[in-house]
Formats: C-alpha cells, structure tokens, sequence
C-alpha cells in the first residue's frame, strides 16, 4: 500500500515538473516572439498592416524658417489610403504675428537630391503660438532621409 502511494506521489510530482516546463518553454516563446511582422528599411519601417514609419533621424530634427520652429515631426505612410502624411508643429518665436504664407516642402534622399515637391499654406500665427503642419500626398515617400522647408 505504501509503495503504491509513494508511486503516485512520484507520478503527480513529475506531471506537475512537466507542466511547469510547458509553461516557461510556451511563455519564453511568446516573450520572444515578433509583436508584428515588420520589415525595416534603411530609413522606415513597415507594419503587417501597411502604415510605414519614417525612422531618420535627420528627418526628426527641428527645422527653422525664419522666426518658425518647426518640431515634433512625423513621416508616415498608409497603404490602405495611398498617402504619405507629414506631420509637425510649428512655434513663431518672433516677436510679431506672421502672416498667411505659402510654403515649399521639399522632400530629400540621403545624398539631399529632391525625390518629392510639395507646397502648403500657413495660416497666421501670433508671437509664442503654434500651428500644426499637415502635408499629404498620394504616394509613399515615407522612407525619405530629410526634408527642408522653404518660402515659395
């Protein structure tokens, strides 16, 4: 009898063994497993989904124009609309308000040739206030390495 309840006592200590090893090898997996299925570019990554995101750190670096700061920037692209979207804040650090004003945005490959030209209006903005830049095209130019800013 004693010998039977030793041999079952054993039996539940290496299934409750087996069952902790499961869990660490399924739990190590799941840790080290990709979030998303990603394909990085030299200055983008892509999504599972479609929206790529410019990863350039000469793209991310505040831009002036004048008395405009321009900061916080996004490049990023959507397959399902087709768009690239260019996203920024821009700060008057004059002392007077601006005035509406057009502006060209260029966008630059690594060597600083123009792969994309584009134009947007600025509304005004009073000394100290901020605006958003918001540029969109129909084509992906996600993966650029920088861009300037010019008045047209």
């Amino acid at each position: 009898m004693k010998k039977k309840k030793k041999k079952n006592n054993l039996v539940l200590i290496i299934s409750v063994v087996i069952i902790i090893i499961a869990i660490i090898v399924v739990a190590i997996y799941l840790l080290n497993k990709p979030k998303e299925n990603t394909i990085v570019e030299e200055f983008a990554i892509t999504y599972e989904d479609g929206t790529k995101e410019n990863t350039s750190k000469e793209l991310a670096k505040e831009k002036k124009l004048d008395e405009l700061l321009i900061n916080n920037i996004i490049l990023s692209y959507r397959e399902s609309t087709d768009l690239t979207t260019l996203l920024a804040d821009v700060t008057n650090t004059g002392n007077t308000k601006t005035a509406e004003q057009l502006i060209k945005v260029e966008l630059l490959d690594k060597e600083e040739n123009v792969i994309m030209e584009l134009e947007q209006m600025l509304v005004p903005i009073e000394p100290g206030q901020s605006t958003q830049l918001n540029v969109n095209v129909s084509s992906d130019f996600a993966g650029a390495y920088n861009f300037r800013v010019s008045k047209e």
